[in-house]
C-alpha cells in the first residue's frame, strides 16, 4: 500500500494498537489545537508531548499534565552558554561577553545551545560572537520571510544562519562537493 494512502485516523488507530510504550511528539505546535486532535491516537499505552507558545493547546491534555516553560534566567542562560562552548566560566572576560550574548538572544535555550557549538567548533571567539551575529542580522531583520515573526524565530533563524553562512564559506574554498555536502547537513 503506497504511503499516501494512509489516514491520519489510520496511523492514530495502528499507534494506539501498539503493545509496547511510544512516544509522539509535535514540536513548535503553534497553530490550532484542531490540528493536532486528528492525530492524537486513543487510548493510554504511550506518551504524548507538546511544545507550543500557543496557551490552547492546554485544553488538549489534562491540565496537570501541562507545563508552562517561562524564559530562562540570566544565570542559567549564561551557564548554559558556557557548558554548550567548554569555555572556562571563571573567566570575568567570559562572563561579561556571556552576559551580553545571553541578552540579545532573549535567553532562549536553543540558540544558546548552538552559540555555544559554533563556539566549540572554533567558528568564533566568544568576544566575536556578538559583531558576526550583529553583522548578520540587518539581513534576517529584512528578510521578506521574517516580517511579523516573533523574537524566537528571528534569533534561532540568525543562529543557524551565521553557522550555516560559515559552513559555506569554508566549503568554497575547499571545492563544490564540499559546498553541497555543508549545505545539506544544515538542512
Amino acid at each position: 500500500m503506497p504511503s499516501n494512502s494512509f489516514s491520519a485516523a489510520t496511523v492514530s488507530n495502528l499507534i494506539s494498537s501498539l503493545k509496547s510504550e511510544w512516544l509522539m511528539v509535535f514540536d513548535n505546535a503553534d497553530g490550532s489545537p484542531d490540528l493536532i486532535d486528528k492525530y492524537l491516537p486513543p487510548g493510554n499505552t504511550g506518551h504524548i508531548l507538546i511544545t507550543s507558545r500557543n496557551p490552547a493547546h492546554r485544553r488538549v491534555v489534562n491540565p496537570k499534565n501541562s507545563l508552562k516553560v517561562t524564559e530562562m534566567t540570566e544565570s542559567s542562560a549564561i551557564e548554559l552558554l558556557f557548558k554548550a562552548s567548554g569555555l572556562d566560566k571563571n573567566s570575568s572576560k567570559c562572563q561579561e561577553e556571556a552576559k551580553n550574548i545571553v541578552i540579545i538572544l532573549y535567553y532562549l535555550p536553543l540558540a544558546i545551545d548552538q552559540v555555544g557549538a559554533y563556539i566549540t567548533a572554533g567558528k568564533c571567539e566568544i568576544k566575536d560572537f556578538i559583531k558576526l551575529y550583529n553583522n548578520h542580522r540587518p539581513k534576517l531583520m529584512n528578510n521578506e520571510k521574517f516580517r511579523g515573526a516573533s523574537k524566537y524565530e528571528k534569533t534561532v533563524y540568525g543562529t543557524w544562519e551565521i553557522s550555516f553562512q560559515k559552513i559555506v564559506e569554508t566549503s568554497r574554498k575547499e571545492d563544490e562537493e564540499a559546498t553541497a555536502v555543508a549545505k545539506a547537513a544544515i538542512i
